[in-house]
């Protein structure tokens, strides 16, 4: 499944159970990020969310 269908899923979701943060989240840029702890380990793929400024905390202080 290719990134940004992933992040559009993550959308669409968000938008159906929190539709404040979906608010917040149309001024944030979602990419899916790759990471790896060592060289031998299994790589992981995770969501980073970059906001600016006060958006962020909007979001982190949500609570439903």
């Amino acid at each position: 499944m290719s990134r940004e269908i992933l992040v559009q899923k993550y959308r669409s979701i968000v938008s159906h159970s929190y539709p404040y943060i979906n608010s917040l989240l149309n001024d944030c840029y979602l990419k899916i990020l790759d990471g790896c702890v060592t060289s031998i380990s299994n790589s992981y793929s995770y969501l980073g969310i970059y906001y600016a400024g006060r958006k962020g905390k909007e979001i982190i202080l949500y609570e439903k």
